[in-house]
C-alpha cells in the first residue's frame, strides 16, 4: 500500500469509474485496475464492484477511502510544509466560529491574517457548539472557537475568553440601573434568550435553585428586538451583540452575575497542525488579547479555568 495507490482508489470511488479516475491522473487504465486489485489482494477485501457503466465502492471500500483521504491530506501538509520551513505559512485553514464572535474580531482577524500571509487560503464555517464539534471529529476542521466546557477525549482545547451575559430592554423604560444585577432581580421577569443563553441559566437555576419565566426560547435573534420594543420581554444576550445599541442608547442593559458563556479553541488531538494552523493560533491569541485590553466589556478573562 502507498500514496500512489491510494489516490487511485479514491479517484475511482469519487469518479465511479476507473477509466475516468485514470483519465484524470494521467495514467494508463491498465495500471489503475493492477494497483487496486493488488491492494484488494492485500486487504483481504473487495474495495470496488465493477459493473458496466464503471465501478461502485462497497462498505468496506467506502470507509477505506474515507480513512484514505484523510492520509492523502495529510501526506499534502507534510509535503507543503516541508518545503516551506525556511518561507512564510502556506495552504488552507479549515476555522470554524460561532456566530456571535463573526463581527467581534473573527473578521479582522482573517483579513490581517491573509494580508499577512497571502499563501495561505480559509474554509470557514460558522455554526454553533454540536455542528463544530461534529466537524472537528470527522476532520472537517482544523481549528474551532467553541463553548470551553465542551469535552472528548480526541479534543485539545485551550482557554480563550469569557462573555458577559446582560439583560436588555427598552433604553426609554429600563426600570434597573448600569450595575450588575443579582439573578434575584429576575424573578417575575418575562425573559427571552437563545440556546447558548438558555445553557447559563440551567446551570445557574441548579446552583442557585432559582425559576425563570421564559416566554420565548431558542433562534430569538430576530424577534427579541421587536418584543422589547413592544415591552413584552426582557432579552439575555452576550454583551458583544447588543454592544453598538447599548453604546447609542437604543437599548439599555447590565450584567447579570454569574452568568457567562465562556469560549475556547479546539483541535483535533491526534492530528498534526500545519505551520500555517499554528501561525494563526499565535495570531488569534494576540487579537483576544488585544481586545481583553481595549474592550473588557466584549470580552474578559475565563476565572480559574480548568
Amino acid at each position: 500500500m502507498d500514496l500512489r495507490t491510494l489516490n487511485y482508489v479514491t479517484a475511482a470511488v469519487r469518479l465511479e469509474s476507473i477509466t475516468k479516475a485514470a483519465a484524470q491522473l494521467h495514467v494508463a487504465q491498465s495500471a489503475v485496475s493492477r494497483a487496486i486489485k493488488l491492494l484488494e489482494g492485500e486487504l483481504g477485501v473487495v474495495l470496488l464492484v465493477r459493473h458496466t457503466h464503471g465501478v461502485k465502492a462497497t462498505r468496506e471500500g467506502l470507509k477505506f477511502v474515507e480513512s484514505a483521504e484523510t492520509l492523502l491530506r495529510l501526506a499534502k501538509q507534510l509535503r507543503e510544509e516541508t518545503r516551506s520551513y525556511s518561507a512564510e505559512p502556506l495552504g488552507q485553514i479549515r476555522f470554524g466560529f460561532p456566530p456571535s464572535q463573526g463581527e467581534h474580531f473573527i473578521d479582522v482577524l482573517v483579513a490581517g491574517f491573509v494580508k499577512k500571509y497571502p499563501n495561505v487560503s480559509f474554509l470557514l464555517r460558522e455554526a454553533l457548539t454540536g455542528e463544530l464539534t461534529e466537524a472537528l471529529l470527522a476532520d472537517k476542521l482544523d481549528l474551532a472557537v467553541m463553548l470551553y466546557d465542551t469535552r472528548h477525549q480526541d479534543l485539545h482545547r485551550k482557554p480563550l475568553f469569557a462573555e458577559d451575559i446582560w439583560l436588555v430592554g427598552e433604553a426609554s423604560v429600563w426600570p434597573f440601573g448600569s450595575k450588575p444585577l443579582n439573578p434575584g432581580q429576575l424573578d417575575g421577569l418575562p425573559l427571552v434568550h437563545t440556546r447558548l443563553v438558555g445553557e447559563s441559566l440551567r446551570k445557574l437555576t441548579a446552583k442557585q435553585k432559582l425559576s425563570w419565566r421564559i416566554v420565548a426560547q431558542g433562534d430569538v435573534t430576530r424577534v427579541a428586538r421587536e418584543m422589547i420594543r413592544a415591552g413584552v420581554a426582557y432579552w439575555l444576550i452576550t454583551f458583544g451583540l447588543i454592544a453598538d445599541e447599548i453604546d447609542k442608547g437604543v437599548l439599555a442593559g447590565a450584567p447579570v452575575k454569574g452568568l457567562e458563556v465562556r469560549r475556547g479553541l479546539f483541535w483535533r488531538s491526534d492530528r498534526p497542525q500545519t505551520r500555517a494552523v499554528t501561525a494563526f493560533i499565535d495570531e488569534l491569541g494576540k487579537a483576544v488579547a488585544a481586545i481583553k485590553l481595549a474592550r473588557p466589556k466584549i470580552i474578559k478573562e475565563i476565572a480559574a479555568a480548568k
